[in-house]
Order: C-alpha cells, then sequence, then structure tokens
C-alpha cells in the first residue's frame, strides 16, 4: 500500500538508499535537507529546505503524512546535539500534527561486536561523543508515545566480501567476532519494517557471527 512519507536524513549514506528504496516501493516522500537542491523533486518526491531543530521546518515536513522516517546520524567525533534535539523536534511535530509512527536509526550500536579496536578503544576515546548522542537520540525516541521502531546497525560499511546472509533480529548473542551492516541492508530493514507493531529495537547484521 502506498503511503505519504516523511523522510529526515535523506542526503546521507543510508538516507540516500531509503529515499531510492521507498520511491521504488512506490511511496510518496516528503524529504527535509539543509542544502538547496540537495533533494531533487520529483512526482513522488517534494523536497523541503529547513534544519531538523526548526521546529517550523519540521512541523512542514511532517504534516499530512501516514508515517515518518529518521536516517539521521552523527557526521562528527566532536561533541554535538544536533541529531538528539532534531530528533526531539521531530517527536514533537509528528504528537502535534497526529503523526503516529516512526522508525528511525540508530547508532547505538556503536561499540557493539564491531571488534576489539573500535569497541574497546576508540568507542570510549575517540568516539564517545558519537555514542552518548546516539542514547540521547534513543531515549528522545523510547520516551515518546510514539508507536516506534529504533533499528540498530552494528560497523556501518558500504561494501563488505559476501559473507552470512542479511539477518535482523531482536536481539544477537555476544561475540568476539566482528559484526558488520552494509548501509543497504539497514535502508532494506527500515523499509521491511515501516509497519511494525507499537514498539520495537531491531538490530540488523550483513555478516559476522
Amino acid at each position: 500500500m502506498s503511503m505519504r512519507i516523511a523522510l529526515f536524513g535523506a542526503t546521507g549514506g543510508i538516507g540516500r538508499r531509503v529515499l531510492a528504496r521507498l520511491l521504488l516501493a512506490g511511496h510518496t516522500v516528503t524529504a527535509l535537507s539543509r542544502r538547496p537542491g540537495a533533494v531533487v523533486a520529483g512526482p513522488a518526491t517534494r523536497p523541503i529546505t529547513g534544519d531538523v531543530t526548526d521546529p517550523e521546518a519540521v512541523a512542514a515536513t511532517v504534516t499530512g503524512q501516514d508515517l515518518v522516517v529518521s536516517a539521521l546520524g552523527v557526521a562528527t567525533t566532536r561533541p554535538d546535539t544536533t541529531v538528539s534535539v532534531g530528533t526531539r523536534t521531530i517527536v514533537a511535530a509528528m504528537a502535534e500534527h497526529r503523526v503516529p509512527r516512526l522508525i528511525a536509526i540508530s547508532g547505538n550500536g556503536l561499540g557493539v561486536n564491531g571488534g576489539p579496536v573500535v569497541d574497546r578503544i576508540l568507542t570510549p576515546t575517540l568516539l564517545r561523543h558519537v555514542k552518548v548522542e546516539a542514547q540521547a537520540q534513543e531515549a528522545a525516541i523510547t520516551d515518546s508515545p510514539l508507536h516506534w521502531t529504533i533499528i540498530r546497525p552494528f560497523r556501518l560499511v558500504d561494501r563488505w566480501p559476501p559473507s552470512v546472509a542479511y539477518r535482523v533480529a531482536e536481539s544477537f548473542s555476544p561475540t568476539v567476532v566482528v559484526r558488520w551492516t552494509t548501509r543497504d541492508d539497514a535502508a532494506r530493514a527500515i523499509i521491511e519494517h515501516l509497519d511494525d507493531g507499537p514498539r520495537s529495537v531491531l538490530w540488523v547484521a550483513s555478516g559476522g557471527r
């Protein structure tokens, strides 16, 4: 069934893939981006220029939609609250304009089965602000009354040699072996779970054990 979908983070590594898959599936997409022209207008694509922390721009994006997809991600290792503040702004606009369903990518999988260097060295140091921001983003979602699904990738990659088949689960057993998620598979998980039940956190793995 075709739906009207608001998309945030449409120009990012996952967001571009989500937009393409949504259009291929026959949905109509309203996408917010900071840069004019970053999202190309089309028969089923309505771009809006603005910032995700701006309540007016966010309200214009979510009004009249059936659901909201957030592919927002932290783009810096420095302290930055754009994703968490933007998520709170999205949640508030959805509540005000009676849009009940949110599905969002979260960076909270960082530091989980990403390998010893990522998990034990980089996540507590260089990437600590990314992890903190991802946790704040999730809190903004889970504290809301919305029907939400959080998608947690493991270590994100663009490509990887074929390995274990793409899997989605509410939990994976701990392992010392590296797990990874391609951005294509993260986008695929969003599309496949648009119609999920009220609240869930789902992990996505493209490879590893």
